[in-house]
């Protein structure tokens, strides 16, 4: 089942009767555990039987966002931690100070001490 069927399934109003009733009925410890549950209330597998978990769980984050009467379980993923001011630059490093110095070159050259200039073939006739 494709993920935009999950969504219109848990979204028609036999869905979200079906999802408020077992929120009301179970507890669920994490929102992976309610999709898993909702998974397996409402079919939802793939090809291969498996749950399909996290289409699931993005279709009721959706749903909760939108009707006020689905509370979903707090969520395990980390916060983003959001920076109030820019992230200080390049913390006193400058591009010049790190690059390892190259001897007997000339700036844009990009040769050294080591560079060989092509020669021509010599062809035995």
């Amino acid at each position: 089942m494709a993920q935009s069927q999950i969504s219109h399934t848990l979204r028609s109003p036999v869905g979200r009767d079906r999802i408020s009733a077992l929120l009301a009925r179970e507890e669920f410890s994490s929102r992976s555990a309610l999709s898993r549950r909702v998974c397996e209330e409402f079919s939802f597998l793939d090809p291969l039987g498996r749950p399909q978990v996290a289409s699931c769980m993005d279709a009721l984050t959706s749903l909760a966002k939108r009707d006020p009467d689905i509370s979903l379980p707090p969520s395990s993923a980390p916060a983003i931690k959001q920076h109030s001011a820019p992230v200080g630059g390049w913390g006193g490093v400058t591009a010049r100070s790190s690059l390892p110095s190259v001897p007997n070159s000339e700036p844009g050259t990009g040769g050294g001490a080591h560079t060989r200039t092509a020669q021509p073939l010599e062809h035995a006739d």
